[in-house]
């Protein structure tokens, strides 16, 4: 037996009685002759089996074994009195056997062996819990985390800029954990510190010298996460690897999204640019036209009025002023129609305008999603 008992009897010769029968059967054997004795060696040694009397000196069996009892531990009581109330009070203080004296020596240490394996069994028993506990404390882990990633790309989708963008992305570092800096870089380097913090000159540098050097870049305890246009330092990763390996992962995914998120707001306000233009193009065009249409009539009215005036210095015949007011009048018509041409196309202009608009405003109004918080971060 690979076990460590303490005999707890007042009679030392019952003890050495044990003493002798146990001797190199068991992995250690400890005596004690009172209650004061039993509580100091427990302390100081942790045996796993008690063997112990009802009635000692200084306490009572019952008693002792209420302040002795332990998960990984089995209390034997070895008694002269063994009568029904005697055994359901052992019972009832946790007793895992009860062995009356006198006894045989080959059932004392069948009883003994019996009562090693009862708590080998429930030592094994206890630990394979501990493994289930810690499984399902994991996959309870694992399963919030899925969940908050589920959240925080639902969340990306409303953000209206930059800076939304980094408290979403800071959200999501104090929920793993992490601490980082965040830089978007285009036509620049634009930086964000966690808790609106200052982002010191030297990190400034090694962003600077380290947006160009791939995805995941580790050096020493840090890691440089890396996408086009979307980068982050993590300050102090895991110690051990298998919970390196599991940020790794998450960063990983976060800077696809924020990656994703960020061309999204860039085309946006790309797209706002030109219709903006388009809008200041439009406006110029009526105005062009409108100023057309007054010159062109303008323009015509004069004409009409100088060539008409001018009949009779030419001295044209009535055949010839009437070829020469079509000619003007046909001219006049010409010209209406490329009016009208300009306008057509101003219409379809305006059209495409308000198409772009639209698609534009569905855009800027996603689903209204709750602000994180813990209650969202649950289980599938």
């Amino acid at each position: 037996m690979d076990n460590h008992i303490l005999v707890i009897d007042d009679d030392p010769q019952y003890r050495q009685l044990i003493q002798d029968l146990l001797e190199g059967q068991v992995a250690k054997l400890g005596q004690a002759g009172s209650k004061a004795e039993a509580l100091a060696y427990c302390e100081q040694e942790h045996p796993d089996i008690l063997l112990l009397d009802l009635e000692l000196p200084d306490g009572d069996g019952v008693q002792i074994a209420e302040e002795l009892a332990a998960e990984d531990r089995a209390i034997i009581f070895v008694s002269g009195h063994n009568s029904l109330e005697e055994r359901l009070q052992a019972w009832q203080a946790g007793a895992a056997d009860f062995i009356a004296k006198p006894f045989a020596l080959a059932e004392f240490q069948a009883r003994l062996e019996h009562c090693s394996q009862y708590l080998a069994s429930k030592q094994q028993l206890s630990e394979r819990e501990a493994r289930s506990r810690a499984m399902a404390f994991a996959s309870m882990k694992e399963a919030s985390q899925y969940g908050f990633i589920t959240q925080f790309f639902k969340k990306l989708m409303a953000c209206q800029d930059e800076e939304q963008l980094a408290d979403l992305f800071f959200a999501a570092a104090d929920f793993f954990q992490f601490k980082a800096t965040l830089c978007f870089h285009h036509q620049g380097l634009h930086f964000f510190g966690q808790g609106h913090q200052p982002v010191s000159p030297l990190e400034q540098n090694i962003f600077d010298l380290l947006i160009g050097q791939g995805r995941l870049y580790p050096f020493g305890q840090r890691l440089m996460v890396n996408d086009q246009h979307v980068s982050f330092l993590v300050k102090a990763m895991p110690l051990e690897e298998a919970e390196a390996g599991k940020l790794r992962d998450v960063v990983a995914v976060l800077v696809e999204g924020m990656e994703a998120k960020w061309r999204d707001l860039h085309r946006q306000r790309t797209m706002k640019l030109m219709v903006d233009a388009l809008q200041g193009s439009m406006g110029d065009l009526a105005s062009t036209i409108r100023q057309y249409d007054g010159r062109l009539d303008a323009l015509i009215s004069k004409l009409n009025n100088e060539i008409r005036l001018s009949f009779h210095v030419l001295e044209l015949n009535e055949q010839q002023e009437d070829f020469f007011t079509r000619l003007i009048e046909q001219g006049a018509e010409t010209l209406r129609e490329t009016e009208g041409d300009l306008r057509e196309l101003e219409e379809r202009l305006k059209t495409m305008l308000a198409q772009v608009q639209a698609a534009m405003a569905m855009e800027k109004a996603p689903e209204v999603q709750a602000p994180m918080d813990e209650e969202e971060v649950e289980l599938f």
